[in-house]
């Protein structure tokens, strides 16, 4: 993994109260640009409550002032679907993120094509730019700096970010990760997606309980699946989207397992975080996966997600016969390593 720093992905915002924040921007151009340019962030946690809102850009300024649950939420600005002139001459880019935490007044720069960009007054964007640039040294191992500075910041949002990204990409060890998490403050911890981070690092080191919490969702058809009526199977509970390319990458590697093992007691039952029931179906159908398929089309804010944590895919959780979940977030060649294990 080791680019967890520059967050392609939106992770999660924190708490139950709310808080303002702002955003004071200035595109630098030698013209003036007028209309409006729009900001995209997350209420309630990562995918919990889409919010976009848009700012009136006036002598090349614009301003942005949002609410968000307490902690820190990856704001995007963008143009929408406005059409712009990019003119540096270089790769345009159509949006930027900033990170931002409550009570923040943060402070950006950037050309119409989000070049030259320029951010301060942003403490949990300051902190993931220097753990970023100090990694992109390779002067000390990954892991070395990621352990050092959860230690020294045991509250901070930047080490749950860290130690987040780590955990879902299976780049840490179990005991190594259990440590971190312990770590952390009782401050930190009582926001309700850090301590998802906890129920993960649980799963993930074997501590706890790992029984796998049921529920029933219906396929394609309309007809009603319960996870409960896979007991005495190996499932594989597989977390998803038609609009989310790293899943889409990991079909392949999943149809994979499923053919070598499925003769041997072992199945797949994958929930869709989709929300448009046409896009779903033809990704399935694209991908040819022939095992049962199932979804509300609620996305992250169904049950299913909220039972199980999730709120970044591809997810995956491994249960046994009994019901225990005895693995998470195998990529790659790792499922079918764990099922030769297992399936012996």
């Amino acid at each position: 993994m080791k680019k967890i720093f520059l967050l392609a992905s939106f992770l999660p915002a924190f708490s139950q109260a709310q808080n303002t924040f702002r955003i004071e921007g200035r595109i630098i151009s030698d013209s003036a640009i007028h209309g409006y340019i729009y900001m995209n962030h997350y209420l309630n946690g990562t995918h919990g409550t889409y919010q976009m809102d848009s700012a009136l850009i006036e002598n090349n300024s614009y301003h942005f002032e949002g609410r968000m649950t307490d902690g820190a939420d990856r704001a995007v600005i963008h143009w929408n679907r406005r059409p712009m002139k990019l003119d540096t001459g270089m790769k345009a880019y159509r949006s930027m993120a900033v990170w931002v935490g409550a009570g923040d007044d943060a402070h950006v720069e950037h050309t119409a094509d989000y070049h030259n960009i320029k951010i301060t007054s942003s403490p949990v964007q300051a902190q993931l730019d220097s753990l970023s640039h100090e990694i992109s040294l390779k002067q000390r191992p990954f892991d070395k700096v990621i352990d050092d500075f959860v230690r020294a910041h045991p509250s901070s949002w930047v080490s749950y970010i860290a130690l987040d990204q780590e955990v879902r990409h299976h780049d840490i060890s179990p005991e190594s990760a259990a440590s971190l998490y312990d770590a952390l403050t009782p401050s930190l911890k009582q926001y309700e997606y850090v301590q998802a981070l906890g129920d993960l690092v649980g799963l993930y080191a074997g501590r706890g309980d790992v029984s796998a919490k049921d529920l029933t969702l219906d396929d394609a058809s309309g007809k009603p699946v319960s996870l409960a009526s896979y007991r005495g199977k190996y499932v594989l509970l597989d977390f998803w989207a038609s609009w989310c390319g790293p899943c889409r990458a990991e079909n392949p590697n999943v149809l994979q397992a499923y053919n070598d093992y499925s003769a041997r007691n072992f199945t797949v039952l994958s929930v869709s975080m989709d929300k448009v029931r046409d896009a779903w179906l033809k990704a399935v159908s694209e991908d040819k996966l022939p095992w049962t398929q199932v979804s509300d089309l609620k996305a992250f804010d169904g049950p299913a997600a909220r039972e199980y944590k999730v709120n970044a895919i591809p997810a995956n959780f491994l249960i046994d016969p009994s019901g225990k979940i005895i693995a998470t977030n195998l990529r790659g060649m790792e499922l079918s390593r764990k099922l030769a294990e297992v399936l012996k």
